[in-house]
């Protein structure tokens, strides 16, 4: 804030008072810097970044709390509305791949089915080198009908509610310390992931993560396990690649 005072002295330098107008350009000036400054700061975290993040809107009342959680991390997340969804993967489909991408699936209304219509585009991503697929409730449920794992109403339906998991041992996606802790999460489904008549409550693959509970929630103990995983799973990657061995 600028303190402009009637007469100010600094050492043996006298400044005369400024009139109003002048007051008001510096004022203007001193604003433009600090926004400049701001800008400059967002861009240079962008160039930083080794990873592009991308959020799918589903027109979820959650969904700016999950990318504020990324933005605490001092990532960057694009977020792709709802209706421009088809276009940005099928733009994915043909964009060379430079860098890191992690594309997070967030949660939404109604059925997964509701959202066929981007399924032939996501399937046509779902393998590419360097993605990370990133699912969370209807998200998660989307990927898991990708993966070929079926949908039905959940034995208990929940909202707001929160239920133990133990933390697997997949060391691609959790660090060392965190697996096999049993921690809460939080709970808002009716639907659930079912593979033989059992509900999962979290799936992986190669390039792929998806929890059906809310990891952004007040109600989920130690978000960090969750939202840290897109950079611990890159780095990961880079000791699978050159150990296969060192990663289970």
């Amino acid at each position: 804030m600028l303190s402009i005072h009637q007469k100010t002295t600094v050492g043996k330098w006298d400044f005369p008072t400024i009139k109003q107008k002048e007051k008001e350009k510096l004022h203007s000036i001193f604003l433009s810097i600090s926004v400049s400054r701001n800008l400059l700061h967002l861009w240079i975290q962008i160039m930083k970044s080794s990873v592009d993040f991308f959020f799918l809107d589903f027109n979820d009342s959650f969904s700016m709390n999950i990318i504020g959680e990324f933005y605490k991390r001092n990532d960057i997340v694009e977020r792709i509305d709802f209706k421009d969804i088809p276009f940005f993967l099928n733009k994915q489909k043909r964009r060379v791949e430079t860098k890191k991408t992690v594309i997070i699936l967030g949660p939404g209304p109604g059925h997964p089915k509701d959202y066929k219509h981007i399924f032939p585009f996501l399937k046509e991503i779902l393998n590419k080198k360097d993605y990370l697929f990133f699912g969370i409730c209807l998200g998660h449920q989307i990927l898991g009908i990708l993966h070929r794992l079926n949908i039905k109403k959940s034995f208990s339906p929940m909202h707001g509610e929160g239920v133990e998991i133990t933390i697997p041992k997949w060391s691609l996606f959790f660090k060392k310390e965190d697996q096999g802790r049993t921690i809460i999460v939080q709970r808002y489904n009716s639907l659930a992931v079912y593979s033989s008549q059992k509900e999962i409550m979290l799936f992986s693959t190669q390039n792929c993560f998806s929890v059906q509970f809310h990891p952004e929630s007040v109600g989920t103990i130690d978000k960090n396990i969750f939202f840290d995983i897109p950079h611990h799973y890159f780095k990961q990657r880079r000791i699978y690649e050159r150990e296969p061995n060192q990663v289970s």
